[in-house]
């Protein structure tokens, strides 16, 4: 009786992933050609526009996630690599995740949170989620199902100097 209940006060409100549409809808930065600065997070929409030479490891970030009717499956994977390109730490693992967005997130502050252990100063973290640059842009207009993890986000993000983050078109080495 919980669970139909829960169920219906979903119904109302809408589906997690049709917050996340409206969410996607309503945040205008695929036209931004100059970064945005939050903290000391800096995103980019582009990856053309980003500064490499800075940055002293590399993480790439990918979510998977597929919603069916009773089951969502979902997986986020890391590799950390040196600026030449030498792996050197990758993860995968599954997760529990109401939609993408969640997911990609989730796999942003799984990824930080282990390069916490590591002695590094400037990241460059390379993301295909345009949707997870919207949420790190705009926390106000961020679905609450992720808000909590973005925040985290930008919390972790004070333990390095600097954090760049930039869309890729497509991500190779993290699929998981």
């Amino acid at each position: 009786e919980q669970i139909l209940q829960a169920v219906q006060r979903m119904n109302r409100k809408g589906l997690p992933w049709q917050e996340e549409s409206q969410f996607q809808q309503g945040s205008n930065f695929n036209a931004c050609k100059k970064p945005i600065n939050i903290r000391n997070l800096e995103l980019f929409f582009d990856e053309i526009q980003t500064n490499h030479h800075n940055c002293q490891l590399v993480l790439t970030i990918d979510g998977s996630f597929k919603a069916t009717t009773q089951i969502h499956k979902a997986a986020i994977a890391w590799v950390v690599e040196d600026r030449t390109g030498n792996v050197i730490f990758q993860h995968s693992t599954q997760v529990h995740a109401l939609t993408s967005l969640q997911t990609e997130a989730l796999a942003c502050l799984l990824a930080l949170r282990h390069l916490c252990t590591v002695s590094c100063q400037f990241v460059l973290v390379r993301t295909d989620s345009l949707l997870l640059l919207h949420a790190l842009a705009k926390l106000d207009n961020c679905p609450p199902q992720v808000r909590s993890i973005i925040e985290n986000i930008l919390c972790i993000g004070q333990f390095f100097f600097a954090v760049q983050i930039v869309r890729v078109q497509k991500i190779g080495r993290a699929h998981v």
